[in-house]
């Protein structure tokens, strides 16, 4: 959906000699990435108002739209894919969102997102093997993952501290819902690496 849209999109740009045929492929992609982040922002908060919970989505998008930007992690294989495996995340944290207040616990919560954090914070960024990034590109996405891992941190204690309990599971769960998506990415980049160094030896 989001692929034949980014397509349609460019070839009318490049039709119309409004960027160059060479730029295609890098105008198609940041176009599907748009189209997908969209329709992730606008289908969460269509979520969240069905929930009665606008605010709590909007929290959510806050907190894991740049976290998963700079710290990566497992990617489907299209970004309707990744769309659909976002969607089925956010009913699941609200829908759930009585079950983990009834599991309520500042000192559980705090120690779950400081695991969480320093899970990432050694592993970010988690990289796309389609999209690999250079040496730079690396060590800014890695400095701005810590930066905002720091913050979300932060927020969380914050929360606790003001007994802010739906706010404070909302961005505990964005947390651990990275934190998985960053360990599942490494682990299935290494079994790649080795798979691959199996096949060249």
């Amino acid at each position: 959906m989001f692929t034949k849209s980014a397509r349609k999109l460019t070839k009318s740009l490049v039709d119309n000699e409004v960027i160059p045929e060479s730029e295609f492929e890098a105008h198609c992609i940041g176009f599907e990435m748009s189209f997908a982040i969209a329709a992730n922002i606008v289908t969460t908060l269509a979520i969240g108002f069905a929930f009665r919970m606008p605010l709590e989505s909007l929290l959510f998008l806050a907190a894991i739209i740049p976290l998963r930007s700079y710290a990566g992690g497992y990617h489907a294989s299209s970004h309707f894919r990744c769309y659909l495996f976002s969607i089925v995340a956010v009913i699941a944290i609200l829908s759930s969102m009585g079950l983990i207040l009834s599991m309520y616990s500042a000192g559980i919560f705090m120690g779950a997102g400081v695991v969480c954090a320093t899970i990432m914070f050694f592993l970010a960024p988690v990289q796309h093997p389609n999209r690999p990034l250079i040496d730079s590109e690396v060590y800014i996405s890695r400095q701005r993952a810590r930066i905002i891992l720091c913050i979300e941190t932060f927020a969380l204690a914050a929360f606790l501290a003001l007994g802010w309990r739906v706010a404070a599971s909302i961005l505990l769960c964005t947390m651990l819902l990275v934190c998985v998506s960053a360990c599942v990415g490494a682990v299935m980049n290494y079994l790649r690496q080795a798979d691959h160094a199996r096949t060249e030896g």
